[in-house]
């Protein structure tokens, strides 16, 4: 008689996927929704009038437009993103480098009001410099730990 469940479906069975994006298409994670707009390599040197910095490897933007989809100002924060190259090579993003990166846009050092939509830029300072471009920008979410994964190449 056969057995009630098969274990090769049950093992073949997808987990529950994680929110999937592309570039240039909004993802919601947490409080915010995010539209990745580029990813460059900038080499070595990032300035602003905030400051300079040189990378340890070289430096990756990735410039997006984010909206506060909560009922009060946030921030967003570095911490929250990585990198990932289509080697595998992941860093997370600079708060620092980030700072400079963006200057004076109150945005990114104050928060985004609740509603509003602002442009920010995040670094990331790969080390040793990437043989691939980035392929993947990982978002989490700090509160739920959900984690989004935004193909950009």
């Amino acid at each position: 008689t056969p057995t009630p469940k098969d274990p090769t479906e049950t093992s073949a069975a997808p987990a529950s996927p994680q929110a999937n994006g592309t570039i240039g298409k909004p993802v919601t994670v947490g409080s915010f929704t995010y539209t990745i707009e580029s990813v460059k390599n900038v080499g070595k040197t990032i300035s602003s009038a905030q400051g300079e910095s040189l990378a340890q490897g070289q430096f990756v933007v990735v410039k997006m437009k984010v909206k506060n989809d909560s009922g009060s100002k946030e921030k967003v924060l570095a911490s929250n993103f990585s990198a990932v190259t289509a080697n595998s090579q992941a860093v997370e993003a600079q708060e620092n480098d980030s700072v400079i990166i963006n200057g004076s846009n109150p945005a990114y050092r104050d928060g985004i009001a609740p509603g509003q939509t602002a442009d920010v830029a995040l670094v990331f300072d790969f080390s040793p410099a990437p043989t691939t471009p980035v392929n993947q920008v990982l978002i989490q979410d700090p509160a739920t730990k959900q984690t989004v994964v935004v193909k950009v190449a």
